[in-house]
């Protein structure tokens, strides 16, 4: 398989992907993100979304439930934009349709309003 994002024992970790080619996208290009109908159209039209970005960290998920042994449930995911929000969900959807990850639809992601105050085992900072 792929070799693993995160190091074994780390509490903290940091992924620089500057120059990674990542692109953001924004109001019309961010279009075609459904997020499970979370989060109001007209708002996603003015916000950002990274898709290299959300397939990272959807890999990084995955890793955390499948190697770490983190419930789903256990994991939140934060980042600043709605379109962004709802991608991510979209993304850890279609990992978990394509490689069986359990129980992806119960990693909470959220804007970091809507996280504000919550806890988890492990946060993602998106």
């Amino acid at each position: 398989g792929e070799e693993l994002l995160l190091r074994e024992g780390c509490f903290f970790e940091l992924i620089d992907t500057a120059g990674a080619g990542f692109e953001e996208e924004t109001g019309g290009a961010a279009r075609g993100v459904s997020g499970g109908g979370k989060g109001p159209g007209i708002l996603q039209d003015f916000s950002t979304l990274n898709r290299g970005q959300a397939r990272l960290t959807a890999r990084i998920v995955a890793e955390l439930v499948t190697v770490f042994k983190i419930p789903p449930s256990e994991i939140g995911v934060v980042t600043p934009y709605n379109a962004h929000a709802s991608l991510l969900r979209d993304s850890l959807q279609a990992l978990a349709d394509s490689s069986g990850v359990p129980a992806m639809a119960d990693v909470e992601v959220a804007t970091v309003d809507g996280f504000q105050g919550r806890e988890k085992t492990a946060i993602v900072l998106d």
